[in-house]
This record gives C-alpha cells, sequence and structure tokens, in this order.
C-alpha cells in the first residue's frame, strides 16, 4: 500500500481543492524529504487571482505553496 500525502491544486482560475496524492518513491539519484511546513507567497495569490505573473501563465492542475522540507533518507 503507498502511503498519500496532502497537495493544494489549483484545479481553475480561484478554485483551490486539497488532494491526496501518492508519495514517490525516489530514484537512486534521488532523495526523500519530509515537508515540516508549507505556506503560500504573492507568486501563489497571482496565480490563483489573474492565473498568471507576467509571461508565464499557469495550467491546471497546478499545485501551489511553498515547502520547508526535512531530508529522510538519501537513496
Amino acid at each position: 500500500m503507498s502511503k498519500m500525502m496532502k497537495t493544494a491544486v489549483m484545479t481553475e482560475l480561484r478554485k483551490v481543492e486539497i488532494q491526496g496524492r501518492e508519495i514517490p518513491v525516489p530514484k537512486a539519484d534521488e532523495v526523500q524529504i519530509k515537508i515540516e511546513y508549507v505556506g503560500i507567497c504573492g507568486s501563489d495569490l497571482h496565480y490563483y487571482e489573474a492565473g498568471r505573473i507576467g509571461n508565464f501563465i499557469v495550467e491546471t492542475p497546478f499545485v501551489l505553496g511553498h515547502e520547508a522540507p526535512r531530508l529522510l533518507r538519501l537513496s
């Protein structure tokens, strides 16, 4: 059975859902981290309100947030 994590997903302009997603298993050249805290920033608010910042246009679904990780293990 795979482990699940919660994600804040912008599904369309001005709509965010909390969704469960499988926690990926790291490959040989990757690391796995545990997220201690998460927040949003001004960029996330622009994406939510306007769907873009300058020339960058968000394609939904789009995972919002900035993570503060803790290293769990090296592969």
